[in-house]
């Protein structure tokens, strides 16, 4: 029956696939962030984990599917504390958005579309600047933004 079980080299291959971390697949996966070392060194995965693991392994629809689930829940969780009114001045302060406004008052209305490549580029300074690895260091950019406007 074991031989059944994902082996080790097949975890090590799911982790070169997606150029993901032992410690960050786990937290995607929703385990302990020590589980997946565990079974890189050696530790036999119980049958449930194992199948996760060749499922995460053989479809890549399912790993994205993980990893889009797993950003949604840190946006949730960082932003989700914020009021409606909190998060409309959040947006506003941001780049992409003052730059599409250009010209305009604050209080005018407007019906201009950012540009995706403005948003493109905005996201990535942030990811540069705040060491972007893991979707839990969206935390970090979340408190900023908030101190920026309120304090």
């Amino acid at each position: 029956m074991s031989e059944e079980l994902i082996q080790v080299s097949e975890i090590k291959e799911v982790l070169e696939k997606y150029d993901i971390g032992k410690r960050p697949l786990s937290l995607v996966l929703g385990w302990g962030k020590g589980t997946l070392s565990r079974y890189v060194d050696g530790d036999i995965p119980t049958r449930q984990y194992s199948d996760v693991l060749k499922r995460v392994k053989n479809d890549p629809e399912f790993m994205l599917e993980l990893l889009e689930k797993a950003v949604i829940d840190a946006v949730i969780l960082n932003f989700g504390c914020y009021s409606g009114r909190i998060l409309e001045n959040m947006t506003h302060a941001e780049r992409p958005w003052r730059e599409t406004r250009n010209g305009l008052e604050d209080h005018e209305p407007s019906d201009r579309i950012i540009e995706k490549h403005l948003i493109e580029s905005y996201f990535k300074q942030i990811r540069e600047k705040y060491n972007m690895i893991n979707v839990s260091d969206i935390r970090d950019y979340s408190r900023d933004l908030f101190e920026k406007i309120y304090h």
